[in-house]
């Protein structure tokens, strides 16, 4: 993941006012007669767009002379958080409207479906106004420091951050000479060989600036900061900070004995009251012993909570808790973990993240839930960021402006995995496996979207390691190859299938808009009618039309008598891709059709019926 400055994260934005304008544009340009608020929303965001580019230039001339903020360092730059809320907001708008068209009906069809009335529309010129305004401030600033306090709303940010930077800097400097302690050391290392500072500095390094601001936004977020003894799952005064990654590649983070060890090895680092405990129990372990005696976990766990106590708040971060394979450490961790921040155990707070699996769901039920999957307009943003970048050291582009939308639309898309959708209208619950089940059977490799229900690979690599061809050669993976053209194939026959479902048969077929009505309690109904002939075309290699399921199933469609799933099918495939004015052609004959679609071996069976 490439690391951006302000200048590059300016740049990010300047590629999403970009897109909006190019939209608005051929909007405004298509659409003769257009209201004058959208005319004034165009010149609003060109303005912006050249107020952030300036922006953007002076941000780079300022880091050119001095060395950058790190992601760690830049504030929260909260007029550059309601510039890309707004942009945000229009792009989302704005993503339904078919510009490639130039035909009067298209035109008039895009004409009214202009997403804002004209009283919105004076609002978001208004909105983007502001934001021009209180960026064009920030133009005067003769230093680095001086145009990221400008960009924010408080006048002492710049002091805040500094103060929390060298509290912090303080912390660690006392923490590395404690561990240099020869006796702090000894009694350090047999708690734990395990740290996380690497690590978190990797992390650290790689956060893309302004980014998972919802997060710290969240009513979550702020209930677990103001309770006592509260945790949450993300499933994605004076106090102690302390936090640990669990990594499948290192077998060491997964046992909860260093997982423990390394939490209390951190606290008692930054408090000698903290170390006095741990030392009086590092004795009380080896007093009778001539060699070092390891604690148990149970042991570890009690501990913790006694050196939480020398503290107003112990704040603790575990990351990564699915990545441990092993089940009975896992099983064990996750049961003595789920009570870290019990009430009267201690003053502890603990924030878990990991992949929403079965197992780590029900061990962390009574604690406040939150999905950390990258928010589209996060990776909106930084993917803008990156193609602004590439297109300035000239590593990308792009002759024509309406691909910039294009690439950050399908990056986006891909990167939130590929749908495995519960879409059937009404089936037997029994043929249908539970969504429990299949998150169990297909563990991290699969996650479910808590809003929608839906389930979907984790990662759209998941995808692209299973469709390798690579893990033929390997004999325990060979099994778990999906060939994409036997995947195409049994999509199609799936999908004829149920096309041809029995509960079909005695829709009212004379009224098109009625069916069309009715199918929307069937989304998987819908799917089958676009995408049936598309998956029969990506199965060429596999030779579908020798298959003789696939055969009988396209044979029964289309059968010269026509049945009601025929017409059915028709209406409805006709509604994405028939003329926008005429009626679907139900009276046309079913060879008519296939001709119409290039089905050359269903006409050859059709015309020999006929003879």
């Amino acid at each position: 993941m490439e690391v951006l400055g302000v200048a590059s994260s300016i740049a990010g934005l300047i590629s999403l006012a970009d897109v909006i304008a190019f939209k608005v544009s051929k909007y405004y340009n298509l659409v003769k007669g257009a209201q004058s608020e959208i005319r004034a929303l165009l010149i609003e965001v060109q303005s912006l767009y050249g107020v952030l580019n300036s922006l953007k230039l002076l941000a780079t001339c300022l880091e050119d002379g001095q060395p950058p903020l790190g992601p760690s360092n830049i504030p929260q730059l909260d007029h550059f958080q309601t510039c890309r809320q707004n942009l945000d907001y229009l792009k989302k708008s704005l993503s339904k409207l078919d510009l490639d068209s130039s035909t009067k009906l298209t035109v008039l069809k895009t004409k009214l479906l202009w997403p804002f009335k004209a009283t919105e529309t004076k609002e978001l010129v208004e909105r983007i106004a502001r934001n021009k305004r209180d960026l064009a401030d920030a133009l005067t600033a003769d230093g680095l420091t001086a145009l990221v306090n400008a960009l924010s709303t408080h006048a002492d940010l710049t002091e805040a951050v500094e103060d929390v930077q060298m509290r912090l800097q303080k912390m660690a400097e006392e923490k590395g000479e404690n561990e240099q302690d020869e006796r702090k050391k000894t009694v350090f290392e047999w708690c734990s060989t395990v740290t996380p500072y690497e690590k978190h500095r990797n992390a650290k390094s790689l956060r893309h600036p302004n980014t998972v601001l919802w997060f710290f936004e969240s009513l979550e977020f702020r209930k677990w900061t103001s309770e006592p003894n509260s945790s949450i799952w993300l499933y994605g005064i004076h106090h102690a900070i302390a936090y640990f990654y669990v990594e499948y590649r290192l077998p060491e983070t997964q046992l909860l004995s260093n997982i423990l060890g390394s939490l209390i090895r951190q606290i008692c680092a930054s408090s000698e009251d903290a170390f006095e405990e741990l030392d009086s129990f590092h004795r009380e372990c080896n007093e009778k012993s001539k060699h070092p005696v390891l604690p148990t976990c149970e042991q570890l766990g009690e501990l913790l909570s006694r050196i939480s106590r020398c503290f107003e708040c112990v704040m603790i971060v575990i990351d990564g808790l699915d990545e441990s394979s092993d089940p009975q450490e896992r099983s064990s961790t996750l049961n003595l973990l789920s009570t870290l921040s019990t009430p009267g155990n201690g003053t502890i707070k603990v924030v878990y993240t990991s992949r929403d699996e079965i197992d780590i769901r029900r061990n962390f039920e009574s604690f406040e839930g939150m999905s950390i999957a990258a928010r589209s307009n996060d990776l909106e943003l930084y993917v803008a960021a990156v193609i602004e970048l590439r297109i300035k050291n000239k590593s990308l582009r792009l002759r024509d402006p309406a691909l910039k939308e294009i690439i950050i639309n399908g990056i986006v898309s891909k990167a939130n995995g590929m749908s495995v959708r519960r879409l059937f209208g009404s089936m037997d619950e029994d043929d249908i496996s539970d969504q429990d089940s299949i998150l169990k059977w297909c563990s991290s490799l699969v996650t479910k979207n808590e809003q929608t229900g839906i389930l979907a690979f984790s990662h759209f690599t998941v995808e692209e390691f299973l469709t390798d061809v690579k893990l033929l050669a390997i004999p325990g993976l060979r099994d778990f190859y999906l060939d994409d053209s036997v995947s195409e194939s049994i999509s199609a026959k799936v999908c004829l299938t149920y096309l041809q479902f029995p509960e079909f048969w005695h829709w009212d077929l004379r009224d098109s808009k009625e069916i069309i009505n009715m199918a929307d309690d069937f989304p998987f109904l819908r799917y089958c009618c676009e995408w049936w002939l598309r998956h029969a075309e990506g199965a060429k290699d596999y030779e579908i039309d020798e298959d003789e399921t696939y055969i009988t199933l396209t044979r029964r469609l289309f059968n010269p008598k026509k049945s009601s799933n025929f017409v059915l099918w028709l209406v409805l495939y006709w509604t994405e891709h028939g003329s926008y004015n005429l009626e679907p052609p139900k009276a046309a004959p079913t060879f008519h059709i296939a001709a119409a679609l290039h089905l050359v071996s269903i006409c050859s069976w059709l015309l020999e019926q006929n003879s």
